[in-house]
């Protein structure tokens, strides 16, 4: 599996960016094998939630060249895909460019983690 894909690079101005370079990215955050605190996985958790909220009942990817196998990982619920623009510094090198998304991964693994925790606290519960 790859921590992620990147899909584009930009140098134009937008409001996000600023002008700055930017590389648009799709980060595949790893979900823990936990239960919340109502004991349902959050992996399970997560299939449910995104299940619910998307127009056909399936958990698709943003990515175009995502494999069957990172695609069987979203939809088990083991990677939670997230579509991200990173600003780069203009001028620096391939090697700075690539430290720049690798940073943003691991700072977005504890945002995301963090996040759907909060987000799939007492998902599943069914009050008696």
């Amino acid at each position: 599996m790859s921590d992620y894909h990147i899909l584009d690079q930009s140098t134009s101005w937008t409001l996000e960016n600023k002008g700055r370079d930017s590389v648009r990215v799709v980060f595949h955050i790893p979900v823990p094998d936990v239960n919340n605190d109502v004991g349902v996985n959050y992996r399970v958790a997560l299939v449910q939630y995104l299940e619910a909220q998307s127009e056909t009942g399936t958990i698709l990817s943003v990515c175009p060249f995502i494999t069957s196998p990172e695609l069987t990982q979203m939809q088990a619920g083991e990677i939670h895909e997230v579509n991200e623009s990173v600003p780069l510094v203009t001028g620096s090198s391939d090697v700075e460019k690539r430290q720049a998304v690798a940073d943003r991964f691991t700072a977005l693994v504890t945002e995301k983690q963090t996040e759907l925790a909060q987000v799939l606290l007492f998902w599943g519960y069914n009050a008696p």
